[in-house]
C-alpha cells in the first residue's frame, strides 16, 4: 500500500447510500488506499448564527415557482417554507431567517424577499420576483456577495442557495469564495457555511461538487450540495456543520469489511473523523455504544486527477 501514485478526485457518496447516523461520507483514493472522512450528523451547533435562503429565479425555474401551463406545484414555495422555518425556529441567533431571490433580471440581479420568523413560514407566499422579472442568466455571485456582506458581524452564518442548472459566473464565484477563504483563515472575516440545493434533472451537479471540493484548494470547507430529491431529512443541510472540538461518544473504533480495527478512538469521538482503508474495502464500521454502524462504500476505480 506504498504506491501513492494513484490520486484520485474526493467524491461525496449519495445521500440515498449513507447511514441515517452520518452526515456526509466521502472518499479519496490514494495509491491502493481509500482516505474516507465522515461526519456525525448535528452533534452539536454553535451559537451566533446568521442564516439566509437565496431562491433561483432565473426563467428556467419558473416550472418550479408553478409559473407555466403544465406546471402542477409550487415546488419553490414548499422547499422554501421548510428550510425557512427550520432555520429560523433551530439555528438562527435572531429567530428569523432572511430570504430573496437571485438571478433575476435588473443591476442588481437580486430581490430581498424579507425577513421571516419560524411562525411566519407555513402560510408565506414564495412566487417569484415582484419587483424584477425572472432573469436570462443564472449569477450566483451577486446573491452570496449579499450574505457575506450583510452580515459581517456575525459569529457565523448558514446561506441556503436553490437552483435548478448551471451557474453560469462559476469562475468569478471560484475566485470569490478562494479570496473569502484566504480571509476567513487569518480571521479577517467570520466563518460561514454555504449549502447549494438543486431541483430537478437539469441541476449541474459536477458545479456543484467543485465547489464542494474547493477546500483541497483553500483548505477551508466553505461549500456543501445536495440533490433536493436524495434528501433524507431537512437535517440534511447541517451534514458539513459539525463541531469538531465536541466529542460525540465517549470510546469509538472504526473496523475495515474484514472486521480489522483501523482506528481506535479512546479519548472521544468527534463529530468529523478521517481514516484509511484499503481501497477494495466494500463496506467500514463504526463501534459506538455497543453497536456496529456499517457504512457501504461504493469506491470504484476513477482517472487520475491530473
Amino acid at each position: 500500500m506504498n504506491n501513492i501514485s494513484f490520486v484520485s478526485k474526493k467524491i461525496s457518496l449519495p445521500t440515498t447510500e449513507i447511514n441515517s447516523i452520518f452526515g456526509k461520507v466521502t472518499y479519496q483514493i490514494i495509491g491502493e488506499e481509500a482516505e474516507i472522512t465522515f461526519t456525525i450528523l448535528m452533534p452539536s451547533i454553535s451559537e451566533g448564527f446568521k442564516t439566509g435562503v437565496a431562491l433561483d429565479a432565473s426563467s428556467s425555474m419558473k416550472g418550479f415557482y408553478g409559473k407555466l401551463p403544465r406546471s402542477q406545484e409550487n415546488i419553490v414555495e414548499t422547499e422554501a417554507r421548510k428550510f425557512l422555518y427550520y432555520l429560523a425556529d433551530r439555528l438562527d441567533a435572531d429567530g428569523e431567517t432572511t430570504a430573496i431571490y437571485w438571478a433575476c433580471s435588473g443591476v442588481k440581479q437580486i430581490e430581498i424577499i424579507g425577513s421571516f420568523q419560524a411562525s411566519q413560514c407555513a402560510d408565506l407566499t414564495i412566487e417569484g420576483p415582484v419587483e424584477e422579472f425572472f432573469g436570462s442568466m443564472t449569477n450566483l455571485l451577486p446573491a452570496l456577495s449579499y450574505f457575506v456582506e450583510t452580515f459581517t458581524l456575525a459569529t457565523n452564518g448558514l446561506y441556503i442557495f436553490v437552483t435548478d442548472g448551471q451557474i453560469n459566473d462559476f469562475l468569478e464565484v471560484k475566485k470569490y469564495c478562494i479570496d473569502l477563504a484566504k480571509d476567513i483563515a487569518i480571521g479577517e472575516r467570520n466563518p460561514l457555511k454555504c449549502v447549494l440545493i438543486g431541483l430537478g434533472e437539469k441541476i449541474d451537479t459536477k458545479q456543484m461538487a467543485e465547489l464542494d471540493n474547493l477546500d483541497g484548494v483553500t483548505g477551508l470547507d466553505l461549500w456543501d450540495y445536495h440533490v433536493a430529491k436524495d434528501m433524507r431529512e431537512i437535517t440534511d443541510i447541517f451534514a458539513e456543520l459539525v463541531d469538531e472540538s465536541v466529542m460525540v461518544a465517549p470510546v469509538a473504533t472504526i473496523y475495515d469489511d474484514r472486521d480489522r480495527p483501523l482506528t481506535r478512538f479512546t479519548d472521544g469521538l468527534p463529530g468529523r473523523v478521517t481514516f484509511r482503508l484499503p481501497r477494495t474495502a466494500t463496506y467500514f464500521e463504526l463501534e459506538v455504544a455497543q453497536q456496529r454502524i456499517r457504512q457501504p462504500l461504493s469506491i470504484v476505480k476513477q482517472e487520475i486527477d491530473k
